[in-house]
């Protein structure tokens, strides 16, 4: 009988798991901070040691946000802009990734090393290149303009991990057998490579949504009226006015608001986005 099978504490698969339980909390205590910190009275915010609990729920913080801040009208600007940033990246780097996986033609390998060089560059490099073009083309202060520059954004990584995935994830032999049965190149694509493809577009429709969600920079230069504006500038606007102490709990709480649709998200599509990702990792 070995050592460590005698004394578990010494015991690789032991230690694996504590340090995997401290990097967990390290990750989630934000989250929790964030969530009692909308849930506590607001004099209890600044006390010196700081409470872990909340002496009192105040559920009424989770409502205010709702009445005092435009939180719908930023909540909608987002899911406006992030639905069809997701609905649009899908389809065409679907189309263009199962164009590279199986049309060969002259300039494919050309294709995917601009792809690549796209993900090597900062994105703060593009930010004032952008703006200018948008400018010239009358696109500021429109949802437009924030929403082609996602799609510029999130196409090229999600064109290249679709052609991998169209590459790997089924047999290619089941396109050859229709088309040879009459089905065109493009009622294969629609017929097959779709439906056996979904795991890998909701992992590329998640990661497309995470971009558009979160992102700030350009939707802060982008647009400047306040009824466009999405829900990360809606917050960062909401700061002035949590800067009042009474405030700091509704501010928290629309904070809580704000990751609540990411947290479904891969709540609801976890499976698919793990497959996707796996198997489209196979082969490049």
């Amino acid at each position: 009988m070995s050592f460590s099978s005698k004394w578990p504490i010494f015991s690789r698969g032991f230690w694996f798991v504590i340090i995997s339980l401290c990097f967990l909390i390290f990750v989630l205590f934000p989250f929790y901070w964030m969530t009692i910190s909308a849930l506590k009275p607001s004099r209890e915010l600044f006390l010196s040691p700081p409470t872990w609990f909340p002496s009192r729920i105040v559920w009424e913080n989770l409502i205010n946000p709702w009445r005092i801040f435009p939180l719908a009208r930023y909540f909608a600007n987002s899911l406006f802009v992030t639905g069809t940033t997701v609905a649009a990246t899908v389809v065409l780097a679907s189309m263009a990734g199962y164009s590279l996986s199986r049309v060969r033609f002259r300039g494919t390998r050309l294709i995917i090393v601009l792809l690549l060089i796209t993900q090597l560059l900062p994105g703060i490099v593009t930010i004032v290149p952008f703006y200018f073009w948008m400018y010239r083309l009358g696109l500021v202060n429109k949802y437009s303009g924030l929403i082609l520059a996602y799609i510029a954004w999130t196409l090229p990584f999600s064109t290249l991990m679709l052609r991998a995935y169209f590459g790997s994830a089924y047999p290619v032999e089941l396109e050859e057998s229709a088309m040879i049965d009459g089905c065109s190149r493009m009622g294969a694509y629609i017929r097959i490579a779709m439906p056996l493809s979904i795991p890998g577009m909701v992992a590329v429709g998640a990661w497309a949504f995470m971009v558009a969600w979160k992102e700030f920079m350009w939707a802060s230069i982008m647009l400047s009226s306040g009824s466009k504006k999405p829900l990360a500038v809606g917050l960062r606007d909401l700061i002035g006015e949590a800067g009042q102490v009474e405030f700091i709990s509704e501010f928290m709480a629309a904070s809580v608001a704000a990751t609540i649709p990411a947290f479904l998200l891969f709540f609801l599509a976890q499976k698919y986005i793990a497959s996707g990702i796996t198997a489209g990792s196979i082969k490049a």
